[in-house]
């Protein structure tokens, strides 16, 4: 649908509606040529890979207030799914909107906010990526300090020791005993996530990693059907044709040969090196993991009892799961040389911004 053509359909239709600028927004995802009912999705603005898809920028989990989809737009700007496809009818509503935004779960508001805004809660559905807690809190530590040199804080056990005793400092009896979290209201639950949770934004390395607590939460606005988890080991293992299917299938989108050829040909979707990954960066990655997670796991034990509650035996990880083998001195060189390298990039980069 062309700009103009969605401008006069918006026009039309009972408030709320998009502004001119949720419209422009719209149309980014909208393809160049009319077509009936449904956008297709654009690689070159949306990353949408299906043609039942549109995306939505990447935005802060706070800017979840009533309609609002963007932070920079106000309550009368509100962009809306109603309102952005205002030419279907409930029943037609078969285009995908995808947010690909994190931080939401361990939001108790973005939460409360995403229910309250959607005119049919129900049919919303959640993908949620779930990997061994003492890699994921190692992986996204080693992305803050070693990658992106947003943390100087350079030892891992002592960085965690740190968040251990602020959860605890926080509130002694929850965070030592999280099988009381379930008895809580949903307000005294969203309460203490947001105190002593971070409200799930980036280095809370260890309150991000106890996933039942911000689960249990979710859990009490959406149904455990609307939410689709996935172990993060399983999935670097799943061929990117299955991949495709199990997540068109959970959403509802039609899934044939030409949309699994156009994921094979592009290479999207097929598992990464774990190698390089962000918790490789380091070469003494295995020597840090082997330090620290003895004591991790026994942190992390009651919190994963807690999930296998909520979500089945399945999601269980063992010792296997977080133990890497160490680098050989050849390798260990070249990692070191690659953060070095590293380093003096983004330092040189940090200069030439302040001047």
């Amino acid at each position: 649908m062309r700009k103009k053509a969605l401008h006069k359909a918006l026009q039309s239709q009972p408030q709320p509606l998009c502004s001119a600028s949720g419209a422009d927004r719209l149309a980014l995802c909208a393809p160049k040529k009319p077509r009936p009912a449904i956008p297709r999705g654009r690689n070159d603005t949306c990353e949408c890979t299906h043609p039942g898809c549109v995306r939505i920028r990447k935005q802060e989990a706070a800017s979840w207030d009533r309609c609002r989809w963007h932070a920079d737009l106000p309550d009368t700007n509100a962009f809306c799914i109603n309102s952005a496809t205002p030419w279907l009818r409930p029943h037609e509503a078969t285009l995908r909107v995808i947010d690909f935004t994190p931080n939401y779960l361990c939001d108790p508001d973005a939460m409360r906010r995403i229910f309250e805004s959607s005119l049919a809660p129900t049919t919303l559905r959640f993908i949620v990526l779930l990997r061994d807690p003492i890699m994921r809190s190692f992986s996204e530590w080693s992305m803050f300090t070693l990658g992106w040199l947003w943390d100087n804080r350079t030892n891992f056990s002592q960085v965690m020791r740190e968040e251990a005793e602020k959860l605890r400092a926080c509130n002694q009896t929850l965070g030592a005993n999280p099988r009381q979290l379930p008895s809580l209201s949903t307000a005294e639950l969203a309460a203490y996530i947001r105190s002593c949770f971070g409200r799930g934004l980036a280095m809370n390395y260890l309150q991000s990693s106890m996933y039942a607590v911000c689960i249990l939460h979710a859990f009490r606005y959406f149904s455990p059907r609307q939410f689709l988890f996935v172990r993060y080991e399983d999935l670097i293992r799943l061929p990117s044709a299955a991949a495709v299917r199990l997540f068109g299938d959970f959403l509802g989108l039609h899934m044939d040969s030409s949309v699994i050829a156009t994921v094979r040909k592009g290479g999207w979707c097929e598992a990464r090196q774990t190698r390089k990954a962000f918790s490789g960066l380091s070469p003494n990655s295995a020597e840090m993991l082997a330090e620290a997670a003895p004591w991790l796991e026994h942190i992390f034990k009651p919190y994963n009892a807690l999930l296998c509650e909520l979500l089945g035996d399945t999601f269980r990880w063992e010792t296997s799961d977080h133990v890497r083998q160490p680098y050989s001195k050849a390798e260990k060189l070249a990692k070191q040389r690659a953060l070095d390298g590293n380093r003096e990039r983004k330092m040189r980069r940090r200069q030439r911004g302040r001047r």
